[in-house]
C-alpha cells in the first residue's frame, strides 16, 4: 500500500541488483553528562553504526543503525537480498518482509529491515542525483525542532542551564523526563516540575515523557495535578504494548497523549488512534519500511493529530521535511551534539530548526574516516553475493 501524503512514493518505480553490503559500527564514547529517565540509565556512552548498500553500477546509500542488528542483516535479510538481476522494489521488497515472519514484525529485525529499506531509498536518490529529502516529495529544506533533555539525574540548575542552551538556538519547546524513583514519588516530581516551570517564566512550553513508568490511574493522577502548566503533551506514561491502559488513561488525560516510537510497524497506529492517542512519534527506520512510516504520516495528517520523529534527528528530519510544516523533529541534546564530532555533513539547527543542506543523497554522513583515525572502528563487515550463494532458500 502506498502513501498518499506525497504525490506518489517514488520507491515504488525503481529496480535494484544488490552487489555489496558494508556495515560498520564504533566503539562507544562517553558523553559529557550522564543522562537518565524513568526506566533506563544511566546512559554515560554513545555511538554509531551505519548500513551501506552498493548496487552493480557503485551507486551506494547509508543510513544509521545499530550494531546489536549484524546478526539481523547477516542471518535474515542478505541471504534475501542479493539477487541475479535487477529486479522491482516490490518484488525485493516482498521477499525481504516474508523472510522476517517468524521473529515478529513487532520485533527488533524488522526495524533492521526498516533500516535497509532506508539505505535503498537513499541509494535511489543518489542514482538521480538528487536530495533524499527532494526524492520523498520534500517542498522546503527544514523541519522546526523540539529539545529534549530533563534527565532526572539534573538538579534545578542544571536543568536551567540545559534550558537556556535550547533558548539561545531558538527553541520555543522542550521535552523533559518525568517519573522520578520508578514512578514512586509522584509529589516530587510535580514539585521538581512546578519549580522548573516557574523558572522558565514563559520562555519555553514543556512537553513531559514518562518513559512507561505509570499505570494509567497512576499517570492520571500526576498529569491531573500539573496540568495547569501548559504541558504541550504527555509521552508513553504507561507501557507502550498496553492498549487497555493507554484508551485507559486517554479517556481522563487532560493533555494530548502521544505514542509510537515504541513501535516497528504502522498496523499499530489505527488502534492507537481509537485508544484516543493524539499526537503520533513514529521513527524512519524503525518502522519495517520507510513506506510504513509514510503511511501513519499520513493517518495523522488525515486525522488533524500532532505527528512528530526523533531518533537520529539529523537524519530524520529529511524524511520529515516532506510532511506538513506543523511536523516536528525531536533533538535529543545530549546525544545528538555529542554525535556531531563523527558526522562529515549534517542539518543544522537555526533559530530552532533543523535546516537541511542541498547534497546528492543523504544530507547525513558519518566521518568514518575520523572513527577510524582514533581507532574506534569495532566491527567492520562487509557482503557480497557469494557469501550466500546456496544457502538463501535454507534460511527461515
Amino acid at each position: 500500500m502506498q502513501s498518499q501524503l506525497i504525490n506518489k512514493n517514488p520507491i515504488f518505480d525503481e529496480d535494484f541488483k544488490i552487489k555489496e553490503v558494508r556495515f560498520r559500527a564504533m566503539k562507544p564514547y562517553e558523553l559529557p553528562v550522564a543522562f537518565t529517565d524513568a526506566t533506563m540509565g544511566p546512559f554515560d556512552k554513545y555511538s554509531i553504526a551505519s548500513i551501506r548498500v552498493v548496487d552493480e553500477d557503485g551507486n551506494y546509500g547509508e543510513v544509521p543503525t545499530f550494531a546489536s542488528n549484524q546478526h539481523f542483516f547477516e542471518y535474515f535479510l542478505m541471504p534475501k537480498l542479493f539477487g541475479d538481476k535487477r529486479e522491482a522494489y516490490e518484488k525485493l521488497f516482498h521477499r525481504l518482509y516474508w523472510s522476517i515472519r517468524n521473529e515478529g514484525f513487532r520485533g527488533a529485525v524488522s526495524t533492521a529491515l526498516g533500516q535497509l529499506d532506508y539505505a535503498l531509498y537513499d541509494l535511489a536518490a543518489r542514482r538521480k542525483g538528487i536530495s533524499l529529502s527532494a526524492y520523498v516529495g520534500a517542498k522546503r529544506n527544514w523541519v522546526k525542532v523540539y529539545g529534549c533533555g530533563g534527565s532526572l539525574s539534573y538538579s534545578q540548575q542544571e536543568l536551567m542551564d540545559e534550558a537556556n542552551s535550547f533558548i539561545d538556538r531558538g527553541f520555543d519547546l522542550l521535552k523533559i523526563k518525568v517519573g522520578l524513583n520508578w514512578g514512586k514519588t509522584i509529589e516530587q516530581d510535580v514539585e521538581r516540575l512546578e519549580q522548573f516551570h516557574h523558572a522558565l517564566n514563559g520562555q519555553l512550553q514543556l512537553a513531559l515523557d514518562a518513559n512507561q513508568v505509570w499505570t494509567a490511574e497512576e499517570a492520571n493522577c500526576f498529569i491531573h495535578k500539573v496540568k495547569h502548566l501548559n504541558i504541550a503533551w504527555f509521552e508513553e506514561p504507561c507501557h507502550s504494548a498496553d492498549l487497555i491502559e493507554i484508551e485507559a488513561l486517554c479517556k481522563d488525560c487532560p493533555v494530548p497523549v502521544s505514542y509510537g516510537e515504541s513501535e516497528k510497524t504502522s498496523r499499530v497506529f489505527p488502534s492507537l488512534l481509537r485508544a484516543g492517542v493524539t499526537h503520533f512519534q513514529p521513527l524512519p527506520g524503525y518502522l519495517s519500511s520507510m513506506d510504513e512510516y509514510f503511511q501513519v504520516m499520513k493517518l495523522a495528517a488525515d486525522n488533524n493529530i500532532q505527528f512528530s520523529s526523533g531518533g537520529y534527528s539529523h537524519m530524520n528530519c529529511q524524511m520529515l521535511a516532506a510532511g506538513t510544516e506543523s511536523m516536528l523533529s525531536e533533538f535529543i541534546d545530549p546525544f545528538n551534539s555529542s554525535l556531531e564530532r563523527y558526522l562529515k555533513t549534517f542539518p543544522k539547527i537555526v533559530d530552532g530548526k533543523l535546516v537541511i543542506e542541498e547534497s546528492v543523497g543523504s544530507a547525513f554522513t558519518i566521518n568514518w574516516d575520523l572513527i577510524a583515525e582514533e581507532r574506534r572502528i569495532q566491527i567492520d563487515k562487509t557482503w557480497t553475493k557469494a557469501d550466500f550463494d546456496g544457502i538463501g532458500a535454507k534460511v527461515n
